[in-house]
This record gives structure tokens, sequence and C-alpha cells, in this order.
């Protein structure tokens, strides 16, 4: 016998909001015929049915936020600058409904659950964050697998939040990664801020460092600054492609990894006055520490070719 389906409600309009919907709409919680049942609100109606489309027949739009006082877990998709008067908004409306047996997640990466979503403390038996460490672009399609074999941080104030919060990543095809543990709830806030800060420093890092290579080259023509972004684009996927099979210095490559003083000294002057001169130099300095720290592990100084 099928396990009985979970409601799931979203809240919100954009990206992550499609995304959810899309691999929602596809998932089968735990392994079991009967999947998720969604429902979706959002400000607007029209984004609200955009969302909804992307579901795939499996969720149905919410005309208002008390329509979702029946969903088992809430899924508050909107923007951090958003998600505080959001919460305030949903808690109003859920009122007088109870508490019931909901847990409520945003998809924020910065904030705990506790500290986002305080203004739902009480229709709330639990709340928590469900952040996906995925770039997910506006200007993309909703793909059913755009969380597949992708990592999720979660946590949230009761176990069985938690529990709950697993199960829709495994359904989505993700993998949970944990936070250090902490001692107090402000211990707890610092390590999402820090955890979400560096996600940000790498996403952020890799289209912007690919963009400032190519600008460089391409100067102001628009052509030749479009190819160098396609030829260094495809130079960051491999080597993130090397970051995943094996990471950490091992898989460092070019003159600094290698080594060659006169190159490194060689590039330094050809950016001499170019806006990339000081990224180069920050990244530099870098892999420097980072390869100093490989060389002083016990097998660190195992001969590798870079």
């Amino acid at each position: 016998m099928s396990a009985t389906p979970i409601q799931v409600g979203i809240v919100g309009g954009g990206a992550v909001a499609h995304a959810l919907a899309a691999s929602l709409g596809a998932a089968r919680h735990d392994g079991e015929g009967s999947g998720y049942k969604l429902k979706v609100w959002a400000r607007r109606s029209k984004a609200a049915a955009s969302v909804v489309s992307a579901s795939r027949g499996r969720a149905q739009a919410a005309e208002h936020l008390a329509d979702l006082s029946d969903c088992e877990v809430l899924l508050v998709a909107v923007t951090d600058s958003a998600v505080e008067s959001l919460a305030a908004q949903l808690g109003a409306q859920l009122e007088v409904h109870g508490p019931g047996g909901r847990a409520v997640f945003h998809t924020g990466g910065a904030r705990t659950g506790a500290d986002a979503l305080a203004e739902l403390g009480s229709v709330a038996t639990a709340l928590g964050s469900l952040h996906p460490l995925v770039a997910v672009a506006p200007d993309t399609a909703p793909d059913p697998g755009v969380f597949t074999s992708r990592p999720f941080m979660v946590e949230a104030t009761s176990a069985r939040a938690v529990e709950l919060g697993q199960g829709l990543v495994r359904a989505m095809g993700g993998f949970q990664v944990q936070l250090p543990e902490a001692a107090t709830p402000e211990e707890a806030s610092r390590h999402k801020a820090r955890y979400h800060a560096l996600a940000t420093m790498v996403a952020t890092g890799v289209v912007t460092l690919v963009d400032q290579a190519a600008g460089s080259m391409g100067a102001l023509d628009p052509e030749a600054r479009a190819e160098f972004r396609r030829a260094y684009g495809a130079l960051a996927e491999s080597a993130v492609r090397n970051v995943l099979r094996d990471g950490g210095a091992n898989v460092l490559t070019g003159a600094i990894a290698r080594g060659d003083e006169r190159l490194v000294a060689r590039h330094r002057a050809a950016l001499e006055g170019d806006a990339s001169a000081s990224l180069y130099q920050s990244i530099e300095a870098a892999a420097r520490a980072m390869l100093a720290a490989h060389d002083s592990t016990p097998n660190g100084d195992e001969p590798t070719s870079r």
C-alpha cells in the first residue's frame, strides 16, 4: 500500500519556487508511489500560475495564504529581504487555524529558520531552512532534475522537521550537508551566515572571474568578449570537475601550482594596469596558502603533475 501523499505548500513565484515545483512535481517521497501534493501561493496570481505549470499537473494555486493551512510542510521561497514580512503575513493568516502539524522552512541560505521565521513561532510546530546549494538562474526553464546530485543545507528546530526536510531532499535527488554543531542559537546563526557568505563567494566568484577575464581580453568588442566568456567558462567547468573528482591542492594546475616563478612574474607584468591584476594577486596568494597547507601534511610531499 502506498503512503499517504504529503501536502507541501510553496510560497513564492521566483526561480527557486519554480525549481521546487518542477522537482517535487516529479518526485516520489521516500520511494513510494504517492508522491507529493503541492499548493502554490505567490503575491501575483500570474507568478503562482507559472509555478503551478512547472509542476506538470501536481500542484494547484492557493488564492489566499490561509489556504495553505492544511499543508504538512511549507517552503517559503522568497528573497532574504522579503522573508520576515512574508512570515508575519503568513502567521496572521494561519493563526486562526492553530499550530496544527506544519513545519515551515525558508529556502534562504544566510539565516536559520528560528531567526528568519520567528513570526511563525505560534502557528508552526517547527521552523527551519532548506537551502539548495545550487545556482538557480532566473532565465532557465524549470527542470525536474535541477536538484539531482546537488547539496542542500537542512536545519530545523525539531528532529521531526529535520526528517521531513531530509525526505524532501532525497525525493528531489539531492543530498544533505550539515553545519558544524552549535551550542547556542546565536552560534548557529553565525555558522549559517558564514556558510552562505562562502557559498556566495564561490558561486558569484566563478561567474565574475570568467566575466572579468573575458572583459580584459575582449575589451570593447562584444563578439570577442562573448567568445572569451565561452572559452574561460569551459576552462572553469573543467576545473570544477577536477574539484569534484579529487579536490584540494592535488588538482591545482598552472604556473603557481608548478612553482614556475618566472612565468608567474611574467603574468604579473602582463596584467600590470589591468583591472584583473588585483584578482590575479589575490588568487595567487590563496593558491600559495593552499599549497603550503598541503605540503605541511604528512602525505603532502607526494609529487603531483600540475
